[in-house]
């Protein structure tokens, strides 16, 4: 037990960092998820804005 010590800290500490890894990346993702979500919201809503005023504030407010 006492040889292999090293070696599972080795692991453990290998898998935090994977596991850290791996939620810095979901996280990165779904924030460009979200960015492309607003940017595709603001575009209709400018596409929008130059047809009637009810339209423009619907696009607005949603």
């Amino acid at each position: 037990m006492l040889t292999s010590e090293p070696f599972l800290l080795a692991e453990l500490e290998y898998r935090r960092e994977r596991i850290t890894a791996q939620f810095a990346a979901a996280k990165a993702a779904r924030s460009r998820r979200d960015a492309a979500r607003l940017e595709r919201r603001e575009r209709a809503a400018r596409r929008l804005a130059g047809s009637r005023p009810r339209h423009r504030i619907a696009a607005l407010t949603r």
